[in-house]
Formats: structure tokens, sequence, C-alpha cells
């Protein structure tokens, strides 16, 4: 099982479908974290031991990136496609994912949610 950080791009239904799941998700705005940078969500996420959901692919490819290269570690990325997929299918691919994968599996990695569908 894994824990999750909703970036604020990703939506309130998404969060209360994926609690339904009894998946371990905290939210931006739970968190008072609004208005953060992309770097300063990642950074949190990764204290806090969480794998950041994120609809934004081009930001986040670039901070793992960046992480990598400065030997930084993080709980993971899953790039969510928030214009292709519906709620429904984003729940039931994350879902499917947690079924799957270890903390230990995602950390340092970045993972399309497409691949999960």
């Amino acid at each position: 099982m894994i824990r999750l950080y909703l970036d604020e791009d990703l939506s309130t239904p998404l969060l209360l479908g994926l609690r339904a799941r009894s998946i371990d998700v905290l939210s931006a705005v739970e968190a008072n974290q609004l208005g953060r940078s992309d770097a300063e969500q990642l950074a949190f996420a990764a204290a806090q031991g969480r794998a950041i959901c994120t609809g934004n692919r081009s930001d986040y490819a670039r901070l793992h990136s960046e992480y990598l290269a400065a030997s930084r570690e993080h709980a993971g990325i899953v790039i969510a496609s928030r214009y292709r997929s519906s709620v429904g299918n984003q729940v039931r691919a994350l879902t499917r994912l947690d079924a799957s994968l270890t903390e230990e599996d995602l950390r340092d990695q970045i993972v399309f949610l497409k691949a999960w569908l």
C-alpha cells in the first residue's frame, strides 16, 4: 500500500473516491499547501513520505530529474492525465496502483497513471 498526496490541480471527487476505497490520501487543500510551488509541493510530499499525484507532467518530470541528479529522494510521483481520464477511471487506476506497489517500489520513481487504466 502507498500513501498519496494530491497536488492542488486534482479534484475533490478524486480525493473522496480514493478515501471511499480506504486509500491513505491527503490533499494540498487539507495540508494547507495551496499556492506553493511545484518544488515546494514535492518537498512537502517527500517529507510526509507520500507519493505526489499530479496532472502537471512537464514540471514534475523535470523535478524528478533534478532530484535524481542531486541524489535527493522522494516518495514517488504519479502523473494523472486530468484531461483524458474521468475521475472514476483515475480512482480505479490509483486503486490498482495501490494494490500492486509498495512504498518502496514507488520511491524515487515516476509513474504514469495511464498505464494503470
